[in-house]
């Protein structure tokens, strides 16, 4: 864990003897492999060695101002106390450790998958207003009517493949209003005439149930439960929703295949709007600075040769690496 404190912070000095009663039972009774790191925005060398004393774990130097700078940079840490969780390859498990690190029942605190987050029942906008769960929204079946979900990650993909749309949105918003009708019929054109496996849930932004309920009669697909309120919060804050309207498009496994969907959803022809790789971003032509000021394309930047003058692209993915490896950076600049 890597603990971003100080000592005159009140909220750091409520959390953190709470936080070391919870390090010592995790490491002491509960014998688990844990260790944490104190980095400090103390004011002055004598309060670090102070507040330091109160706690159980390890502690950067204080000196070490611009390393403690580029922690907070790069785990963009805007306020304290803030924990930081690494597994033992240095990925980080979960930013937000200070809201869930006294429950040690629950440790490392890997954070819900997106089953778990969107929860068990969503309303099915038709006649019926039947309840359906996640689970049966991601589970598919085959042309020989088999019945897939989430777990059958090694099976071939079928027509049956399913996707999942998360959509953010607002009776009150005006670009909602705007985008949503334009939505739904891409939605029917997907579900309908080309057969697509794809699902939108409804998560609302509006003021009240009244205004919720008269939006989502303008829509084709499922709607979470206005009154999940803590639900919601906790949708929008796992895929990081700043504005509305706003469309998360995941896969089967419920992993994102895009959180920019607003602005792709309305080309059909380009479903699931899996996003372009690098190449396709930067086109085919560059200018070369020689001499021949010659074009040369990203394919003849990437390949490159080995020790026996045998040419190799991106797509010799499981050959061994040779010195002739490239890497390519992409520089923005201005005179």
């Amino acid at each position: 864990g890597i603990y971003f404190s100080a000592h005159w912070c009140p909220p750091c000095r409520q959390f953190t003897p709470a936080f070391a009663r919870a390090y010592e039972k995790l490491t002491g009774e509960m014998g688990k492999n844990f260790e944490v790191i104190f980095v400090s925005s103390d004011r002055d060398e004598r309060a670090f060695d102070e507040y330091r004393d109160e706690m159980p774990w390890l502690a950067m130097p204080f000196r070490d101002r611009e390393l403690k700078a580029k922690l907070s940079k790069t785990f963009k840490v805007t306020g304290i106390p803030s924990l930081v969780v690494l597994d033992e390859t240095g990925s980080v498990i979960t930013t937000d450790g200070r809201r869930v690190a006294l429950d040690v029942k629950k440790f490392p605190w890997t954070p819900p998958g997106v089953d778990e987050v969107l929860g068990d029942a969503f309303v099915r906008n038709d006649a019926t207003k039947s309840a359906v769960t996640l689970r049966d929204i991601i589970s598919t079946r085959d042309g020989e009517g088999n019945t897939h979900n989430d777990e059958d990650k090694d099976r071939p993909a079928t027509k049956g493949d399913k996707y999942v749309g998360i959509y953010f949105s607002a009776h009150w918003c005006p670009p909602c209003r705007q985008f949503t009708p334009a939505f739904a019929r891409a939605y029917e054109k997907l579900t309908g005439e080309m057969g697509k496996n794809f699902e939108v849930i409804f998560v609302s932004s509006d003021r009240d149930e009244r205004a919720f309920d008269e939006y989502r009669d303008e829509m084709p697909w499922l709607a979470m439960p206005f009154r999940d309120r803590e639900l919601k919060a906790k949708l929008s804050k796992t895929f990081k929703v700043t504005g509305i309207p706003s469309l998360v498009v995941l896969d089967e496994t419920g992993s994102v295949i895009t959180t920019d969907g607003r602005r792709v959803a309305l080309d059909v022809k380009k479903f699931p709007w899996t996003p372009p790789g690098v190449d396709e971003v930067l086109g085919d032509a560059f200018v070369r600075n020689d001499a021949t000021k010659s074009a040369v394309t990203l394919r003849d930047i990437i390949s490159t040769r080995d020790g026996e003058g045998n040419t190799h692209n991106d797509e010799d993915k499981d050959r061994p690496a040779t010195k002739g490896d490239k890497y390519v950076g992409i520089y923005f600049s201005a005179h």
